[in-house]
Formats: structure tokens, C-alpha cells, sequence
């Protein structure tokens, strides 16, 4: 299943998140080697971005079932390099036992969109999501996805509700 939701916050809202997000374009897999202020967060965890998160959570919780989400793993991809076709899920457990976890829903919001040629959202069911400036994308757990090649600028912030706290 996935949604498309467009106009998910006020345009100063998207203007303070620009200055908040950590704009590192370092790469990094969750969890494993996560970037500054981002990573596993508590419900009620406060941080400079919890407003955005728990908004595109109030959102997933329309349409999954997100009643005993312990907390969630938050973090931004500024320009990332198109990956292969991966899920996602929780990358120590994988990475260290060989288990795949995958979170109760997983999001993607576009923060900023500029001069983009490709980079579209594609999931291996056939369905393609143009990216596009305040648009929040909610799929489920497990669902198989990548990103074309692109050019241009690209902000997209994922936030993924979990049901249990992730490996460390």
C-alpha cells in the first residue's frame, strides 16, 4: 500500500526544517553509522525536528496501524546518490545477525525539490513517485523501492515508526 499526501505543512514550517535538518551529504546507513542529531527517537524524545516527525507520523497513522509504536528512526538524505533496490528495515540487525526487522510503515517527505531531472521514488510493484517539494510519501513495511539517477537538488526526510526499539 501507498499513499500520496502534498501540502503537509505551512510554507515557513518548510523554511525552519531547511535550517534544522542536518544538511550533511556524508553517507551513512541507519543505525549503523547515523548522522548527527538523527537515529532512534522515543515518542515524546524531544529534538529540533520532533514537530516534523511527529506530524508525518499523525499522518501514517491514518492509514497503518500505529498503536504500539515504541518510537522511530529520523533522518535525511540531501542529495543521495541513487541506491539499489533495498527495504527499509533495521540495518544492525541485519548488518549483524542476518535478520531483516522492518518498521510498522515507512515515510518519505520531500523537503526541497530544485532543478530535478529524475530522482523519482520507484518501487519494484511498477508504482514511480515524482518528487515534489512538501509531498509526504507512506508505504508498507518491506515494500521494495530506489531511486532513479537524478540531477538537480534533492532534500527527502524519512521517518520510520517502529513497534520495538531498533539494535544498537
Amino acid at each position: 500500500m501507498i499513499h500520496i499526501i502534498d501540502g503537509v505543512f505551512a510554507n515557513h514550517q518548510l523554511e525552519k526544517f531547511s535550517k534544522t535538518i542536518n544538511s550533511s551529504t556524508e553517507p551513512f546507513v541507519s543505525g549503523y553509522a547515523s548522522k548527527k542529531g538523527e537515529g532512534f527517537f522515543k515518542n515524546n524524545e524531544d529534538h529540533p525536528n520532533a514537530y516534523m516527525c511527529n506530524t508525518m507520523k499523525n499522518y501514517a497513522n491514518k492509514f497503518f496501524e500505529l498503536q504500539n509504536t515504541k518510537g522511530y528512526e529520523y533522518w535525511t538524505h540531501v542529495n543521495t546518490k541513487p541506491n539499489d533496490t533495498h527495504q527499509d528495515k533495521d540495518e544492525v540487525a541485519y548488518l549483524t545477525k542476518g535478520i531483516s526487522r522492518f518498521p510498522q510503515c515507512s515515510t518519505v517527505f520531500y523537503l526541497e525539490v530544485e532543478n530535478l531531472k529524475g530522482g523519482e521514488l520507484v518501487f519494484t510493484n511498477g508504482i514511480t513517485v515524482k518528487p515534489k517539494v512538501n509531498r509526504l510519501v507512506l508505504f508498507s513495511p518491506g515494500l521494495e523501492h530506489f531511486v532513479e539517477e537524478f540531477t538537480g537538488h534533492r532534500v527527502s526526510i524519512a521517518v520510520n515508526p517502529w513497534s520495538t526499539k531498533l539494535y544498537s
